[in-house]
């Protein structure tokens, strides 16, 4: 027979067996949550997630760092779309022209030069000068003048407009065929210069 100590005793590695078992399962998560879901509980009520290290990061910081990147990746969009705004404003202005805008230009701003600085050379008499061009648009959009006629004729005037005007072509755009290919293409021009005074 057990004595009343003895009895006593076991009683109490019972008592302490069984405190423990509930002090274990009340904190205590299933290994199958653990592996399948991704998310660990600690006893000091952090979170570790699945990827993130061993070091454990309480519940208000892993808030303050779930906003502080949402507002970073709103930031990034934000730049995002200005750049791509901006990007597409200056491939808007920096658009290559149509070939007869481009050569529009041109014959305004070097008309201007041949009126200030040809016409009023000695060797140009009172009058009106019609000129004929034809240019050859290259492959590559570069322009070559193939012939100049000047009515009346003025042969100061030619060479003045060959060199002054006709050597500073702009570069145009490849004329293509329904092919996709470029081609070369005879352009014709027709300026009129007017001299008032000799």
């Amino acid at each position: 027979m057990h004595s009343y100590t003895d009895c006593f005793s076991d009683m109490k590695t019972i008592i302490l067996i069984l405190l423990l078992a509930m002090g274990f399962s009340v904190k205590a998560q299933s290994l199958k949550d653990a592996l399948f879901k991704g998310n660990l509980k600690s006893d000091t009520g952090m979170l570790v997630k699945k990827g993130d290290s061993l070091k454990l990061i309480p519940d208000s910081l892993v808030k303050k760092r779930t906003d502080s990147a949402r507002q970073t990746a709103k930031t990034v969009d934000s730049i995002k779309k200005v750049t791509a705004d901006s990007t597409l404003a200056v491939n808007r202005a920096n658009a290559p022209k149509n070939n007869d805008e481009l050569w529009k230009k041109f014959i305004e701003e070097y008309s201007a030069i041949i009126n200030s600085e040809v016409l009023t050379s000695p060797k140009i008499k009172k009058g009106t000068y019609t000129l004929y061009i034809d240019c050859m648009i290259e492959t590559d959009g570069s322009v070559t003048t193939s012939n100049i006629i000047c009515v009346p004729e003025n042969s100061y005037l030619v060479e003045q407009v060959k060199l002054k005007m006709m050597a500073n072509t702009p570069q145009l755009n490849p004329v293509l065929m329904s092919n996709g290919k470029p081609r070369r293409t005879l352009k014709k021009q027709v300026l009129k210069f007017v001299k008032e005074k000799d």
